[in-house]
């Protein structure tokens, strides 16, 4: 394993495996993340922001164990920016979208 710059090899060694979360099965969190990522992939380029942000989002945020705070809305809109950045450039998860379809 090697650490050079984000964490430090005692850190991720001794100190990361005392946390509560440490302990906690991360399976049943993947596995929910994985049925969103799948049903964005099916669905995701028809929803405008707003519905990515309901239908992936949040329950991925909710999955991992996050909180959330609605935005507020804006009082301005761009004509051009009715949509996300949805879906991510091609190859941009490529490696965490193909272990959920294992």
């Amino acid at each position: 394993m090697q650490t050079k710059t984000l964490f430090s090899r005692h850190y991720l060694e001794t100190r990361l495996p005392e946390t509560p979360e440490w302990a906690e099965d991360p399976r049943p969190a993947f596995a929910a993340v994985c049925a969103l990522w799948q049903k964005a992939r099916q669905y995701g380029a028809a929803w405008n922001e707003a519905q990515t942000e309901q239908e992936f989002v949040r329950p991925v945020l909710e999955a991992l164990g996050w909180a959330y705070i609605v935005q507020p809305k804006a009082g301005w809109a761009s004509p051009g920016l009715s949509r996300p950045g949805w879906p991510p450039p091609t190859g941009s998860l490529t490696r965490w979208s193909t272990s959920c379809m294992a």
